[in-house]
């Protein structure tokens, strides 16, 4: 019997490239995917070239790598700048880029994220636990009230039942009664 390919095994190898990883909290933090796809590249990177500190990508092999075109490239390398993660330098004849990843302060920039996240998570559930107190009140009021009334037209119609019921056995006892 031949072994049937798993569908997504055969999509992977008809793109015929590897897939890039990519960290949402860097986006997050970033403020857009563009810069969180970029860094999360670099990270990819680092430490994989002759220096291990700095990252040498042209701005042709990034875009073919990542589909980010130059602008794209500019900005995100801006932003990153901008929160002191990275630094960018021009070295040699023609000019290349040189990127280093500055470890500590991008630490902290997770650690924050992390708190705000943390924080925001915490306010989320505070307001859930809100609603779901009042939820749980106007459903126990409503719940309440529907049960008293509801109970008292139950309780109406098992007296209007008792009743018939009593009349037709009133009514069959005297039928079968020999005394009557």
């Amino acid at each position: 019997m031949a072994h049937k390919r798993n569908r997504n095994s055969e999509l992977i190898e008809l793109l015929g490239e590897k897939p890039i990883a990519f960290n949402p909290m860097l986006a997050r933090i970033a403020g857009n995917a563009i810069s969180g796809l970029f860094l999360s590249q670099m990270l990819y990177w680092k430490g994989k070239g002759r220096d291990t500190e700095w990252v040498y990508k042209t701005i042709r092999e990034f875009e073919e790598e990542t589909c980010l075109t130059r602008n794209e490239q500019d900005r995100a390398k801006d932003a990153w700048k901008e929160l002191g993660v990275l630094e960018v330098v021009l070295r040699g004849m023609p000019r290349k880029r040189y990127f280093k990843i500055n470890e500590e302060r991008l630490a902290e920039v997770l650690r924050a994220q992390l708190a705000r996240e943390r924080r925001q998570y915490a306010e989320n559930d505070k307001l859930v636990c809100r609603d779901q107190h009042a939820i749980t009140e106007s459903t126990h009021e409503n719940t309440n009230r529907y049960s008293a009334k509801h109970a008292s037209e139950r309780m109406s119609d098992i007296r209007s039942g008792v009743k018939a019921l009593s009349k037709k056995l009133s009514v069959n006892n005297q039928e079968h009664d020999p005394r009557v």
